[in-house]
């Protein structure tokens, strides 16, 4: 099954577009099909079938058309009924039927019986323009509606397992700019107006039932491609998400949405970039029985970054990683819960975290066979050579954290994770500012023990100090030849 999702993938692209590698020089309705068949011919382990009838002129009809994709551990066959390619002026209009069958048999690999399932494509009026202009060929597509339903499991009704998996998309038009014949470049438009996903699950034995359901607006897709680099753009103006259920005969319910948000990833094939936002956002979570029965929580605003290599080199490769949230507050049901006498701060927290370095790539990490084998050795597929940390700093209860510094690593690139997470030397410096206001604000919240204060304020003079400041304590932590030492004092 390693290849399947990158299949489905494709499979998309394939019904959306189509011709994806037009090879012809001018664009008729044979011209259309002979590439198809070519393209299909160029994947490994990917049948096309289909009867062709030419209907009038250069107009062509392609009855019975399948797509079968075959591997070992499985065999996705898509049943796209006909497809109609007419010549209107110097463009071809493409249509398809209004529904496809698609059967998918999986077969493990331990032996184990076979599971068929079988599910449906929706797509009325769905239709493509395909036209070329000098040596690009531009291709329009339109899908007013798009659904697909998961119908049966080893021939069973889906439907009497109380079960569901469905998929939707609203008003989907997209723009392919295809002009790989000449350079190798392409490029792609998406929008969809309203994406839904909507998934329920029974387990009898326990009288226990889940519903989830996704819902994006807005949503906007861009790619561009050369032979050197992929680049791909997504944006939405909003999301939401419903998870509910009944579980032991509790019920519980939690729902998120967020507005703008967007996300960039790109590839050349040794490495991989993404980048992510999103503005404001809210979980609430409902627990039948319990003491809060609402619970809220806000951010607004969250940030991603990500640069990792995923090709083996013989020397270590740079590599980066950044998480953010900000303005994180919660409902005042969560706060009654923990702190009835408001004895706290509720000051908006967050959370950043930006670090870099090198790691040494031992393995392909985009082979699936070969990550899998590096998991079993209990071994990582890289290594780390060496980290520098940015700033990490978290914001709670009126108090502060910032850290900062680098460490490095010499662990031999086949020895377990937990030899190969040890730093073999680095210093990192640590600065708190209002600790000792936040720990008696916990005494008097009830959240620390009076018999634990004392032992817990000999920890913290063990492994603070004071700094420059009104309440500001610091930390030293360094790794060396003789361990690890705190503000000097040997810990390890």
């Amino acid at each position: 099954m390693r290849r399947l999702p990158k299949f489905l993938m494709k499979l998309s692209l394939t019904v959306l577009f189509l011709a994806a590698y037009p090879l012809y020089a001018q664009i008729t309705p044979a011209q259309v099909w002979q590439d198809w068949q070519n393209r299909v011919a160029a994947e490994e382990g990917v049948t096309l079938l289909g009867n062709v009838a030419q209907t009038g002129g250069q107009d062509l009809d392609v009855r019975n058309l399948v797509l079968r994709f075959e591997q070992p551990q499985f065999v996705l066959t898509l049943d796209l009924g006909q497809m109609a390619l007419r010549q209107a002026g110097e463009e071809v209009l493409l249509t398809l039927s209004d529904q496809d069958q698609l059967t998918l048999r999986l077969t493990p690999e331990e032996g184990a019986p076979p599971t068929t399932i079988g599910g449906v494509f929706q797509h009325p009026n769905f239709s493509q323009k395909i036209s070329r202009k000098g040596g690009e060929t531009l291709y329009l597509t339109t899908a007013p509606e798009l659904d697909f339903d998961l119908l049966s499991i080893n021939d069973m009704d889906v439907a009497a397992l109380a079960g569901r998996l469905a998929f939707k998309a609203r008003d989907l038009t997209a723009t392919h700019l295809d002009n790989s014949h000449n350079n190798g470049a392409q490029s792609t438009f998406l929008s969809i107006s309203d994406l839904a996903v909507a998934a329920k699950l029974t387990v009898f034995e326990s009288q226990s039932h889940m519903n989830y359901l996704v819902n994006m607006t807005d949503v906007i897709g861009t790619t561009n491609q050369t032979q050197e680099q992929q680049d791909w753009q997504f944006n939405l103006s909003g999301a939401q998400s419903q998870f509910e259920g009944i579980d032991q005969g509790q019920s519980f319910q939690m729902k998120t949405s967020s507005d703008a948000g967007s996300m960039s990833l790109r590839s050349d094939g040794r490495n991989l970039w993404i980048l992510g936002e999103n503005g404001p956002q809210e979980t609430t979570i409902t627990l039948e029985g319990m003491p809060f029965a609402v619970a809220t929580y806000r951010a607004d605003r969250s940030n991603f970054n990500l640069n990792w290599p995923f090709t083996p080199a013989p020397t270590p490769q740079e590599f980066a990683l950044g998480l953010g949230i900000q303005g994180i507050t919660l409902s005042p049901e969560l706060w009654e819960l923990a702190d009835p006498k408001m004895s706290l701060p509720r000051d908006p927290m967050g959370v950043n975290i930006d670090f870099g370095g090198h790691v040494l790539v031992t393995s392909d990490l985009s082979d699936s066979v070969a990550r899998d084998a590096s998991l079993q050795s209990q071994a990582l597929p890289f290594a780390l050579r060496d980290i520098e940390l940015r700033d990490l700093s978290i914001a709670a209860l009126g108090a502060t954290a910032t850290a900062s510094g680098s460490l490095s690593f010499d662990a031999d690139p086949s020895a377990e994770i937990a030899v190969q997470t040890v730093p073999k030397e680095g210093v990192i410096t640590a600065d708190f500012y209002g600790v000792n206001a936040m720990f008696d604000a916990l005494l008097a919240a009830q959240l620390i023990p009076q018999d634990g204060e004392m032992g817990l304020r000999m920890m913290m003079g063990l492994f603070l100090r004071p700094a420059a400041g009104d309440d500001h304590l610091t930390a030293n932590v360094d790794f060396g030849n003789r361990g690890l030492a705190i503000n000097g004092m040997q810990i390890k």
